[in-house]
């Protein structure tokens, strides 16, 4: 917040101080022209002769303007007369670095401090292991990190659709019928879940709001190679709490089948619960840094439109703005898709949770057993046997792009229930079905909303680097340079992940897929890092850069870029400027809509209301000590 603050006085400073390198470059010839100075062996009868002087069209200029009014050197013969050393800001003038950076550079890092990071559990006792840990650990964030800098677009792809998601499980959970599709629904999809006949009730509205929670936090995990045993496992816990009990069924006793709905709900509520507590907070703090972040960016263009409009550090400045304004959006959006704070503490829970609910299964399926069911437990695990099916479990925390591919489990699920008929029998393993089939087909063919979220973000991302290539092409010598090509580079390499993660190969998450979606992102990160050194250090400010592809350089400054019947670059500026800005604001509006609307999903509210109505009990249970020992579930796996 304090870098906000301070970035945003600084804002109130003049951005640029003059251009000494080509001030003195322009003395320098004039001179030469004016036959009062020599460079050598360049005179006023040479310089001419030696091609140093570019006669050619300029770019960008009025056509009612005389271009032999304008001084123009080569590429050539700016290196010539004016060097090929580095200008460097922090020697000429360290004051426009300071600016520089508290413009950008340190809001950026603030945003980049905010970026969804999860912590991870060190508990190795031998400091060679908890060394190792810390290390993977941190090669793994870096592994994030270039993934969301190197390939915005595809990142955000991720996080949207999961967004897309959360909200399905949000309308499944509701007392209404779903609409997950442009087609109707059939009748029976949304009685196939009526918790348990209260869907009327605030507890039947509270167990479906902790399933299809408990679906939208699996779901950024990834899951196994074995999808039928895990969603088997999954559909069971999740749908046994809400599924209503036909009363034909003759292969389990009633008073079993009760119990298993009983503890599957009580193991239910209990994850709900923990996967709550364990949400990212400081939700709100973040949305007043970011907003600050485009007042800063909002002050920033107003300055350099009324007073700098023209200077090349001031816009080149602008247009880096312009090109990581796509930064608070994935900021933005990622605040929105709530995940955990700790990946490996959910994993372990899920696991364990699955594991009850496998246990529980059995022991329903078992009518001659009177033992109860085989709960996790830290103390008896070694010397119990695991229910069939443990080890396929949720894997790596995948959300928000940290692995690039297709992940739509819950998709896959909701669309196998919103599809199974009040009619069928065994609604819980046709949905199993249904939804493996719907997850294989999936990934080799995304649905329409996937495409459409794929295609928007890329837009957007094209619209920011478009922009800044746009200002800065047309800061004079208007055309492709040195900063303009790093844009385009990255650009490039960022879509160029984005478009290969459209195919079906590259989203099955192989290794071959992997390494190359990382080596893409590193090299666009790495175009990122040196655009953002050169913004502050002015390694591009010299004779090859300045010319660019059109192999020529002007020295003229502010007070003529800016006059129209001189050059006619300002309203490309003003369009860039524009253009770029309008995607931050609706995406920033847009993530609020979002954010307000889902709410409920991970609210404490609703396990504050649940405490009168689905009571769960948070000490393990003696096992064989009485009849009454079994009329509760276990709850020792989440110490």
């Amino acid at each position: 917040m304090e870098a906000f603050i301070f970035a945003f006085l600084i804002l109130l400073l003049p951005s640029a101080l003059g251009d000494s390198f080509l001030d003195q470059c322009k003395t320098r010839i004039e001179g030469i022209l004016n036959g009062t100075e020599t460079y050598g062996a360049v005179t006023n009868w040479t310089i001419d002769e030696l091609g140093y002087i570019y006669h050619g069209p300029v770019g960008g200029i009025n056509p009612s303007f005389s271009r032999e009014n304008l001084l123009v050197v080569t590429k050539d013969g700016c290196k010539a007369l004016c060097g090929t050393d580095i200008n460097w800001y922090w020697i000429t003038d360290i004051s426009l670095t300071l600016g520089i950076v508290s413009n950008w550079v340190i809001p950026i890092i603030a945003l980049l401090a905010v970026l969804p990071y999860e912590a991870s559990q060190h508990g190795a006792k031998d400091g060679k292991r908890r060394w190792a840990r810390h290390l993977t650990a941190v090669a793994t964030t870096l592994g994030h990190l270039c993934n969301w800098l190197g390939s915005p677009q595809t990142v955000l792809t991720a996080i949207l659709f999961n967004i897309y998601q959360m909200k399905m499980c949000l309308c499944a959970a509701r007392p209404l019928p779903m609409r997950l599709s442009v087609k109707r629904p059939s009748r029976g999809s949304y009685r196939a879940i009526t918790g348990q006949g209260k869907e009327t009730s605030r507890a039947g509205r509270l167990l479906r709001m902790d399933a299809f929670y408990l679906l939208s936090c699996v779901g950024q995990f990834k899951p196994p190679e074995d999808t039928t045993t895990f969603l088997e496992g999954l559909s069971y816990g999740l749908l046994k709490p809400l599924l209503a009990t036909t009363e034909d069924e003759t292969s389990k006793p009633r008073d079993r089948t009760a119990q298993g709905e009983k503890w599957t709900t009580n193991i239910l509520d209990a994850i709900a619960k923990q996967m709550r507590y364990s949400r990212r907070r400081g939700v709100w703090a973040t949305f007043i840094s970011i907003l600050l972040f485009f007042i800063a960016y909002a002050v920033s263009v107003t300055l350099a439109f009324s007073n700098d409009l023209g200077d090349r550090t001031t816009t080149h400045s602008l247009a880096y703005g312009i090109l990581i304004s796509w930064l608070p959006l994935l900021v933005l959006f990622a605040i929105v898709d709530r995940n955990p704070n700790c990946a490996d503490r959910t994993r372990t829970l899920l696991n364990r949770w699955m594991w009850n609910a496998r246990a529980i299964n059995d022991w329903e399926t078992d009518v001659a057993t009177r033992r109860p069911p085989k709960w996790w437990s830290p103390d008896n695990r070694p010397q119990n046997t695991p229910p069939e099916g443990c080890d396929a479990t949720p894997t790596n925390f995948i959300g928000q792009g940290r692995e690039i591919g297709y992940n739509g489990l819950a998709y896959a699920v909701l669309s196998a229930i919103e599809e199974t008929s009040e009619d069928e029998d065994e609604r819980a393993e046709i949905i199993t079905n249904k939804a493996e089939d719907l997850l294989s087909k999936h990934t080799r063919c995304p649905p329409r909303s996937w495409w459409i979220i794929a295609v928007v973000t890329e837009l957007i991302i094209l619209i920011e680097v478009g922009m800044a290539v746009m200002m800065s092409s047309t800061v004079p010598t208007v055309g492709v340079g040195c900063r303009s090509g790093l844009y385009i580079a990255y650009g490039f390499f960022s879509s160029l992940v984005w478009f290969l993660h459209l195919f079906p190969w590259f989203r099955r998450q192989d290794k071959l897929a992997n390494f190359i979606g990382h080596v893409l992102c590193l090299l666009a990160t790495l175009c990122l890092l040196v655009i953002t050194f050169a913004s502050f250090s002015g390694v591009l400010k010299n004779c090859i850069c300045r010319a660019g592809l059109s192999g020529y350089l002007d020295f003229e400054g502010p007070e003529i870029y800016k006059n129209r019947d001189i050059f006619i670059v300002g309203k490309f500026w003003s369009v860039a400027a524009i253009t770029g800005a309008v995607p931050v604001v609706l995406c920033f509006i847009l993530a609020i809509l979002l954010f307000g609307r889902l709410q409920p999903l991970w609210q404490e509210e609703v396990v504050k209301e649940k405490a009168s109505d689905v009571s769960v009990e948070l000490t393990s249970i003696t096992r064989g000590a009485n009849k009454r020992a079994n009329k509760r579930a276990d709850m020792s796996w989440l110490i």
